[in-house]
């Protein structure tokens, strides 16, 4: 158990993102199964509906992803937070 301010702050801040971002895949995964059932189907106009339903909840479930392949790449780079190393997206 941490005994510093910002360490304490850390833990919970980290608990909130988890279950924040947990929840984010969960709808992202269930968003995506209805599409590929009604593709499954064969119905193209619920295809497209769910399709139009889901894209929103899966463009923040990439920035994430997106985020999280960006701090994966400086680490294995070894860039660390005062590095002058800056990538584009």
């Amino acid at each position: 158990m941490p005994n510093i301010a910002s360490s304490k702050k850390r833990v919970r801040t980290t608990v909130k993102r988890t279950a924040i971002n947990t929840a984010r895949k969960t709808r992202v995964r269930g968003f995506i199964r209805k599409v590929e059932e009604a593709i499954t189907k064969g119905d193209k106009s619920a295809a497209q509906a769910a399709l139009k339903v889901a894209e929103p909840e899966i463009m923040r479930g990439v920035s994430f992803i997106i985020s999280m392949l960006i701090f994966f790449v400086l680490s294995c780079l070894g860039a660390g937070r005062r590095s002058y190393v800056h990538l584009s997206v």
